[in-house]
């Protein structure tokens, strides 16, 4: 889902508003909320949302596979996201995504060619070469939001890490992160100054295709922006990826690529913690069982949520009369707009296939 503009508001014929559809805020959560993994098992009673606990790796995967269509259904539209920060990424409890702050996107006029220009944006998500530019007139390219994007798959596949902290190996203080990616300097450069901080899991989680994606997007590209991998090859990445993972013999809530075969790596990786650094697990995780699987999140609707209601009639100019400013605007089709929700994951119970469910109709 997406919060575009749908209709303009008419008041005694003159420009009043428009309509956008309402995002259920109650059954999504910022996706910072599912990177951190203290913050996604965290036991709140007020939490808005406790099916956060029951998200595995395949949740994950799925939900950087959505966000990906969800760019490149924008950039085929001709559309820059460039306020493209965690805040502005919501997630459900099927792993689709929604984008919020529309408004602040780039977009063009198909008729005039004239630019609306996103003047905002935070620093740990603007690639290089716009740190000094004028936002007010600066163009952006598609290639901005793959920076965006690489960061945000990042810190979904690696549990809410970021390519650019970590512990730095040379004199002086570690340069901000806006420096280090302008140099290519990642916490997984080979050779490089910067490393994971010791509690991270390791890269080699992620399959060899994966992490040269994450390479090109952080390292070979920092002089080349145009050479950062596109939305659809990481959605295709991902969507490979979720084909070829299987579940743990040991912890079933512990999933990751079929290649490590009977070795688990996030058992590898809990082992070798020290018991500060571990998540702390859910409220009602028994210690003497654990083995047993988080209970799953509810199954998602089977109908969309009833639409805003509508304001009155009078006010309301018909789709077939808008204005031509409006119609020049170009919004996701109804193809591209199941595009931008993603497709959603249907909540696996113990003892059915791992078989993603059917994308709703458009």
């Amino acid at each position: 889902m997406m919060a575009w503009p749908s209709e303009l508001v008419l008041e005694d014929g003159s420009f009043a508003g428009f309509l956008m559809p309402v995002v259920n805020m109650a059954d999504t959560v910022g996706m910072h909320r599912i990177t951190n993994p203290s913050d996604r098992l965290r036991r709140d009673p007020v939490s808005p949302a406790p099916w956060t606990r029951s998200f595995t790796w395949r949740y994950l995967v799925r939900a950087g596979a959505n966000l990906a269509q969800v760019t490149d259904s924008l950039h085929m539209a001709d559309t820059v996201i460039g306020d493209f920060n965690d805040a502005n990424v919501r997630v459900g409890n099927d792993a689709r995504v929604t984008l919020l702050d529309c408004d602040s996107m780039q977009i063009k006029d198909p008729v005039s060619d004239e630019r609306f220009f996103c003047r905002v944006g935070r620093p740990e998500f603007t690639p290089p070469e716009l740190m000094n530019a004028d936002w007010n007139r600066a163009v952006r390219h598609p290639s901005s939001d793959l920076f965006a994007l690489a960061i945000h798959l990042y810190a979904l596949l690696l549990e809410g890490e970021h390519p650019f902290r970590g512990v730095w190996h040379m004199s002086g203080d570690k340069p901000p992160v806006p420096e280090l990616a302008r140099q290519g300097i990642w916490a997984h450069r080979h050779g490089g100054p910067l490393e994971p901080r010791p509690a991270a899991i390791r890269i080699s989680l992620l399959p060899a295709r994966v992490r040269e994606l994450f390479r090109a997007a952080f390292e070979t590209s920092a002089a080349n922006p145009a050479g950062r991998p596109d939305a659809r090859q990481w959605h295709q990445a991902l969507s490979w990826l979720e084909e070829n993972l299987r579940t743990c013999s040991i912890e079933p809530s512990h999933v990751y690529p079929h290649f490590h075969r009977d070795a688990c790596p996030w058992c590898e990786h809990i082992g070798r913690l020290p018991a500060a650094d571990l998540p702390a697990p859910p409220a009602d995780h028994r210690a003497d069982s654990p083995s047993t699987p988080p209970s799953p999140p509810p199954s998602p609707p089977s109908t969309p949520p009833p639409p805003a209601p509508s304001p009155p009639p009078a006010r309301l100019r018909p789709v077939q009369q808008r204005s031509a400013a409006a119609q020049r605007i170009r919004q996701p089709t109804s193809r591209q707009f199941l595009g931008v929700m993603g497709s959603p994951l249907k909540p696996r119970i113990k003892g059915e296939p791992a078989t993603p469910a059917r994308p709703r109709d458009p």
